[in-house]
């Protein structure tokens, strides 16, 4: 455990030296696996990291602009949970490394896109079914607020674009190649 603290740390740290923008983050997702046959984002998880904006990317005649990017490095419990008819719960914990544009609208407004690559750390499921991917990668489009100088709220919506894992049919389409992760996350920024 001491390791993965230091492990979010090191890159938050070392950027408090230069000039860039960086903290903490913390938060919640509310997930669903999208080919599970269970609907609904019933799955509670914490998300919980450090962040990096890189100093603004320069505008025409190298102007300051309204352009940045955000690295991040987070820990995310994502999944499925059904508790109606049948009991079903499906917990996916990923080391996730979201690279986002960032977009200042205004003093206190942003918004982001990008992708992330998750590396799965540990499952658990209450049924026997195929094990997840190692490794997949999501979309991200989110909105971010500033609060007041130390700190901003984030709401953020991802999808996955390769699959969690395989159909338990192992049945493929074109578009449709497995069970994809869903995810509403708000995050709260603590700016150091």
């Amino acid at each position: 455990m001491r390791l993965l603290i230091i492990y979010f740390l090191i890159p938050t740290l070392s950027c408090v030296c230069q000039n860039f923008d960086a903290g903490f983050i913390g938060g919640i997702n509310m997930s669903q696996i999208s080919g599970d046959g269970y609907a609904g984002y019933n799955k509670i998880g914490m998300n919980f990291g450090s962040y990096v904006i890189l100093p603004n990317l320069k505008g025409e005649n190298n102007t300051k602009s309204n352009n940045f990017i955000k690295i991040e490095m987070l820990y995310s419990q994502k999944g499925s949970f059904e508790n109606d008819l049948n009991f079903y719960k499906y917990k996916l914990n990923y080391i996730s490394i979201p690279i986002l544009y960032l977009r200042e609208l205004s003093k206190k407004i942003e918004i982001e896109s990008g992708l992330s690559s998750n590396f799965l750390v540990k499952f658990y499921e209450s049924e026997k079914n195929d094990n997840p991917n190692f490794f997949n990668i999501d979309y991200i489009l989110g909105f971010v607020k500033l609060l007041n100088k130390n700190y901003k709220i984030n709401f953020r919506f991802n999808h996955s674009i390769t699959p969690v894992r395989e159909h338990n049919s192992k049945q493929k389409q074109f578009f449709n190649r497995g069970e994809y992760s869903n995810f509403i996350s708000i995050l709260l920024y603590k700016i150091i």
